[in-house]
């Protein structure tokens, strides 16, 4: 989950080393706790890396990423 404002960023999320979704948390009006990413990773249970990267190059004034939960579930 994250907050989407007016000055938010980008971020890639990125699994097992291969980027696997972008997400733009900009929004006019500022919104808390949404929902910017869900991953099916698979029915069988296993170890994955999960990392999430702030992308350069974001427009200017539009560059922070605020998360307010990361859920992971099996």
């Amino acid at each position: 989950m994250a907050t989407r404002k007016s000055n938010g960023g980008r971020f890639a999320v990125v699994v097992d080393g291969k980027t696997v979704g972008t997400v733009n948390t900009y929004a006019a009006k500022t919104a808390y706790r949404q929902v910017v990413f869900t991953r099916a990773l698979g029915i069988t249970i296993t170890t994955h890396k999960v990392q999430l990267r702030i992308l350069s190059g974001s427009t200017p004034g539009r560059s922070t990423v605020a998360l307010d939960a990361v859920m992971v579930t099996r």
